[in-house]
């Protein structure tokens, strides 16, 4: 049984918050290991959790931790799979456009990443190059 997306989402940007007591957030550790593996293993069930995340977090404070992490692995690892999608919400929603801004190449093929490109958002982002 899967942790619905929006629970894991919510541990996810506890773990991350610096204002959080440290031992409260080690408590939330275990949901990088489970993250992890589900980037790995399991392209719908991630593309949720970080469509989760984005939505959990208006004021995009985790921006680029959430940019190099979960979207940017989610692409280096299921590109193919998620593309589509990834590209609709970027042109929908202007704040995941500027998360993709935050993503680098990494694994993704030169095709996912060029579609990437085309739909990101890089001007709140100091290395353009991304």
């Amino acid at each position: 049984m899967l942790l619905d997306p929006k629970i894991v989402a919510q541990f996810w940007l506890a773990y991350w918050d610096k204002s959080i007591p440290e031992r409260e957030r080690e408590l939330s550790s275990w949901v990088e290991d489970l993250l992890a593996n589900a980037i790995w293993k399991d392209a719908e069930y991630s593309l949720a959790i970080v469509e989760a995340i984005h939505e959990a977090d208006h004021e995009q404070k985790l921006i680029e931790v959430f940019a190099a992490g979960p979207v940017e692995d989610l692409l280096a690892n299921h590109g193919n799979a998620v593309i589509n999608r990834i590209e609709q919400k970027a042109r929908s929603d202007n704040a995941f456009a500027q998360v993709l801004g935050g993503v680098w190449q990494n694994t993704m093929t030169d095709e996912i990443w060029n579609r990437v490109k085309a739909v990101r958002d890089t001007s709140i982002w100091a290395d353009p190059r991304r």
